[in-house]
């Protein structure tokens, strides 16, 4: 292996790793196609050097987020949302999960008995309460989510 498809290689692995990508082999092996394809063009016809052809042509693919677009044209409703999840997850601490579970389940608890309550209430009533446990409920359920992570985070730096 060449210095040039070692450092190919190594960008696209790091590429995977800090975006949280489900590694895929032949994403893999698209991307490092793509990447040796463009830099042996540029050596080919503007006469470059490996290694400023490497820099033109990881910056010629354009930003991460131009990449991810890219990877995510041909995934459906269903694997979009599956890879938010799993990015939600990226980078969380044992700590942070832990956390983050114990105020899930205080939150679902919450909203299990306050559903439970307004089910024995008058049934007029009981859809306003409904509409109250969506509206109220599951917003300060997310922002205390929100806010355990800040503190973790901030505790740990």
């Amino acid at each position: 292996m060449t210095d040039i498809e070692t450092k190919v290689n190594d960008w696209c692995e790091q590429l995977f790793v800090d975006r949280c990508w489900y590694r895929n082999e032949d994403r893999m092996e698209e991307l490092k196609d793509h990447l040796l394809s463009e830099i042996e063009r540029l050596q080919e016809q503007q006469g470059m050097d490996a290694e400023s052809a490497f820099a033109r042509a990881t910056a010629s693919m354009g930003s991460v987020r131009d990449l991810e677009r890219e990877f995510s044209k041909n995934r459906g409703w269903l694997g979009r949302l599956s890879r938010n999840i799993a990015m939600s997850e990226c980078g969380v601490t044992k700590k942070e999960r832990k956390m983050r579970l114990a105020n899930s389940f205080i939150w679902a608890a919450l909203m299990i008995a306050s559903a439970l309550v307004f089910k024995s209430i008058d049934a007029d009533v009981s859809d306003a309460f409904g509409y109250l446990l969506v509206l109220v409920y599951v917003p300060l359920c997310l922002a205390s989510d929100q806010l355990i992570r800040k503190a973790v985070r901030k505790s740990e730096a």
